[in-house]
């Protein structure tokens, strides 16, 4: 896990940058067997990069590309500062 943590944290600092990605609603099954749908953060290959926290969710939409400018990764978490085709950067 240390290892995998380490790799998320390179990448939020190499590939990450200037990376474009499209939102798309996504579902996963919690620990407590409940179906949940959040807005998910997709690569240009449609590879789920990661979960758009709620609290961020009002500032995108459904198949909106942005770009993500800055990336960094704490506990395999990434946190990212992302620009919008419109000029709104998040």
């Amino acid at each position: 896990m240390k290892a995998t943590k380490a790799q998320i944290a390179d990448l939020a600092q190499t590939r990450f940058q200037n990376m474009p990605i499209t939102v798309h609603h996504t579902t996963y099954t919690s620990k407590k067997g409940e179906v949940i749908e959040r807005l998910g953060a997709f690569t240009e290959h449609g590879n789920l990069l990661g979960l758009i926290t709620p609290d961020s969710e009002a500032y995108v939409a459904e198949r909106q590309q942005v770009t993500l400018k800055f990336a960094l990764a704490a506990d395999g978490n990434v946190r990212a500062v992302w620009h919008s085709k419109g000029g709104q950067t998040t």
